[in-house]
């Protein structure tokens, strides 16, 4: 039920005529003459007006008003996504002043927004461009979307390449209604595929082995699929594509070879692939790209409103919804899987499959299932947006809040490893090749040297992580590389390679060399270095603060501390350092006994640089950054890693006092 003023607004050649179609909104259509009269027509039994009144602050007082006269009038506006609906309000108006005249309080408005959304088949489908979120992700509205969508990268996007390739060795060929599915092995030809991004799970996952090699090649059952594969290959023919690449089926599960040889070629096939098809939902293979969407899809309450326009000759239904333009950001499953951090970054076009509907996103531009033709141009830094040039040694950051250039592509590697680190791998053994591919693209990009997860040639920014080493990760790695580390929530951000902004040439550490490399790929095997040679000025751990004693602090006041540390001499002193150092731990430290431990242990204090920070909120900082080192056995001047330092510069004449220059190797 809709009352008489509401009945203007379904007229769509008096609130949203054909002229006004192309600015995308209408004219000021007068809807209520005040709010009490709108709260009336609510109570009548108004549906759009009782959606109003719900979301006005209008309050339990102002509709018992007798407002009168046109500065009370409520307009409404008509847009391609949305109504709005201003209401005059009086402010500061309540109980307690009621013997005060309505009409000496000034007069304020409450915007109030609504939006609009059709279905993709509807007769208005023209003319607003939202569309309400389907309950199922495998609708033919959603296909009709996504095969949009991909078309029009492929057809009109110059910046997204699409060059036709060889097919990967393996591929999976999708067969037809009739004919099921079956493992083709390429011979070098060229033909469009499509790559799937999925989480294993927990349960046994079809997989392709030695033993089954053969029979894949021949058929793979559609009901021997987990459901996620099934899925998939219901995208891939509804696309009009025959092959696609699912990992755990086209490489060789139980042959160590087979693997390493197909994870060299990860960032080709998804850099290639036509599109990626990311099962954002789903936990695991069983769950399914469909049913895993559709039990966490997100619900709206939509009133529908039967709309016509006779100028036009058109019928039809618009829904009205609170939040349908809303996407509450969620994490998705997928998105907490670390082999998926390259396959995101290195695809040129994703369809993700998503409790908040389909998106899409390429290199020109990304959307929504509830903004479909609403294609929004990327403004980050994307991968396939660094150029090929080689970027200079010891860059320093362009000043200002939006990095561009140089600056722009080596904070973007810092951002990859923050996330990178924050999320989970089923097989800790995989910790440098499920970056390994994202790594290679990096090094081609930009000419740098990678060494166990870090650059040679900012290799100061680079040593410089903050995290917790597990028991896990010991031995994967060299101690000072982050690919040992996790994310830890008391050391704060893990890389702040973002925030260093400008190298101070002072007392730098200096890269003498480093380890020839153990395994034959450099990306898959960590790079070309275990032990690092450097020389720079070192401090022993009891010589922090000359002649005092020191105490270590937690910031949570916790007898031992995993992260952040602060240490104090006691009693206070002029110490060159000032007030406190701060210290990362990477593991676990007690603090009722710091100092002796620290100094039992024979801990010492490398200078990497001095760094200028920019934080935001923070002036400019310059801080002395340095590692915090322990002896290995009875190896002569080689040590490992077990923290990061922070010490604020305070006097630059007497900085290097109680520093020795020295040559160390760190393994």
């Amino acid at each position: 039920m809709f009352c008489d003023q509401c009945y203007i607004l379904l007229d769509l050649d008096v609130s949203f005529p054909a002229d006004f179609q192309v600015k995308g909104q209408g004219p000021r259509v007068a809807h209520h003459d005040s709010y009490s009269t709108l709260c009336k027509a609510a109570h009548a039994g108004c549906e759009l007006c009782q959606l109003i009144v719900e979301q006005s602050r209008g309050g339990s007082i102002l509709p018992s008003l007798v407002l009168s006269g046109p500065k009370w009038q409520i307009f409404v506006e008509i847009t391609h996504d949305g109504l709005i609906i201003n209401i005059p309000i009086p402010i500061g108006y309540d109980e307690l002043e009621q013997e005060k005249s309505i009409e000496d309080f000034d007069i304020g408005e409450d915007n109030i927004r609504l939006y609009i959304s059709t279905k993709y088949n509807d007769p208005l489908a023209s003319l607003f461009s939202m569309r309400p979120l389907s309950e199922d992700s495998n609708s033919e509205g959603c296909f009709k979307i996504a095969s949009e969508w991909l078309q029009t990268c492929l057809d009109t996007h110059d910046k997204c390449p699409k060059q036709l390739s060889p097919l990967p060795s393996r591929v999976v060929d999708v067969g037809s209604d009739s004919i099921d599915p079956f493992l083709h092995i390429s011979q070098g030809e060229s033909s469009p595929w499509l790559a799937l991004s999925h989480c294993w799970g927990q349960q046994q996952t079809l997989t392709t082995t030695s033993k089954t090699l053969e029979t894949f090649s021949q058929s793979i059952p559609m009901s021997d699929l987990p459901e996620t594969f099934k899925d998939a290959i219901l995208i891939t023919r509804r696309l009009g594509y025959q092959y696609i690449w699912i990992d755990s089926l086209c490489i060789i599960q139980d042959s160590l070879q087979d693997w390493e040889s197909e994870s060299k070629k990860m960032a080709m096939i998804y850099q290639n692939a036509a599109a990626t098809i990311c099962a954002d939902a789903a936990d695991g293979d069983h769950q399914g790209i469909f049913k895993a969407t559709g039990s966490t899809r997100q619900k709206f309450n939509l009133l529908a409103l039967p709309y016509h326009s006779s100028q036009r000759g058109q019928n039809g239904h618009i829904f009205v919804s609170t939040r349908q333009g809303r996407h509450s950001l969620q994490i998705m499953p997928l998105q907490t899987r670390a082999w998926v951090l390259q396959e995101k970054a290195l695809s040129i076009r994703s369809l993700h499959y998503q409790s908040t509907g389909l998106s899409w996103h390429c290199q020109t531009s990304s959307s929504t299932e509830t903004r479909p033709t609403l294609l929004q141009s990327l403004t980050i830094r994307e991968l396939h947006r660094i150029p090929h040039k080689s970027l200079p040694p010891r860059l320093d950051y362009d000043v200002g809040l939006q990095a561009e250039g140089d600056s722009a592509t080596l904070r973007w590697w810092y951002t990859q490893v923050s996330d990178y680190v924050a999320r989970q791998l089923t097989f800790k053994k995989d910790r440098f090749p499920a970056i390994a591919g994202l790594a290679n693209e990096f090094a081609k990009r930009t000419g740098y040297r990678y060494m166990a997860g870090i650059w040679a040639e900012d290799f100061h920014r680079g040593l410089l992580w903050k995290g917790a080493v597990p028991e896990y990760y010991v031995g994967t790695g060299p101690s000072w590389s982050w690919i040992g580390a996790e994310y830890n929530q008391l050391s704060g951000t893990f890389c702040d390679g973002t925030n260093f902004m400008k190298h101070c040439n002072d007392f730098a550490v200096e890269l003498i060399g480093f380890s020839e490399p153990k395994t034959t790929d450099m990306f898959l095997g960590g790079g070309a270095a275990t032990i690092l040679t450097l020389r720079g000025w070192c401090k022993e751990i009891q010589d922090l603060f000359p002649g005092k004693r020191f105490s270590c602090f937690s910031p949570l006041n916790v007898g031992s501390s995993l992260g952040l540390i602060t240490v104090k001499p006691s009693p206070t002193t002029n110490s060159i350092v000032g007030g406190h150092v701060a210290i990362w731990m990477d593991k676990e430290l007690n603090l009722a006994n710091g100092q002796a431990i620290l100094e039992e242990k024979k801990i010492i204090i490398i200078r990497i640089s001095n760094f200028e920070t920019w934080e935001a909120g923070s002036a400019h900082t310059v801080s002395i950054w340095g590692l915090l080192l322990q002896p290995i056995g009875e190896l002569h001047n080689t040590y490992q890693r077990i923290g990061l330092v922070r010490i604020i510069k305070s006097n630059a004449a007497t900085e290097s006092e109680g520093f020795n220059l020295r040559t160390i190797r760190i393994a």
